[in-house]
């Protein structure tokens, strides 16, 4: 009797890298852009987490430069100002954000938001729709938060002045 050798054959061969790469194509279209889409619920945690510490940021400026610090008559109010200066640390009015582009980080001044973007407009709420004139008595802020993917989250705040 002659004894067999042991080993795959050709065609087993074939067969077995055939299914091999169908289960890696599967793997690839199925599962891995999984992944990628589980990140984005982190991203928006992140970015509203973001969105809550600049506005509570912006909350805790003066309202304006014409406006006292202990109260009392205003003067002349302005909307926003044109030119605050460049470091956001350093701002002490809420007109002063008007018009900022940066990192979330610089911002704030710390390092808690790595790679998130943040853009604030502050404008005028006139009150009536079609009005023209401001009456001073607040402002609006628009707060885009921009997640490492890219994605925006905006955010309004109406801040009144009281």
């Amino acid at each position: 009797m002659i004894a067999r050798k042991r080993g795959f054959t050709l065609i087993e061969m074939v067969v077995g890298m055939v299914v091999l790469a169908i289960s890696l194509v599967m793997l690839s279209t199925l599962m891995f852009p999984q992944a990628e889409r589980a990140a984005q619920g982190i991203y928006q945690a992140r970015a509203a987490q973001a969105g809550q510490v600049v506005m509570g940021e912006l909350m805790a400026r003066q309202f304006d430069s014409a406006t006292p610090s202990g109260g009392g008559a205003v003067t002349a109010l302005n909307c926003t100002k044109v030119t605050p200066g460049t470091d956001p640390t350093q701002w002490l009015f809420l007109e002063d954000f008007n018009g900022y582009r940066g990192s979330v980080d610089d911002l704030l001044g710390s390092s808690s938001y790595d790679r998130y973007q943040v853009a604030v407009d502050v404008g005028c709420n006139t009150g009536a729709v079609g009005a023209t004139v401001w009456s001073g008595g607040a402002k609006v802020v628009t707060i885009t938060i921009s997640a490492p993917d890219g994605s925006p989250y905006p955010y309004q705040l109406v801040r009144g002045n009281y």
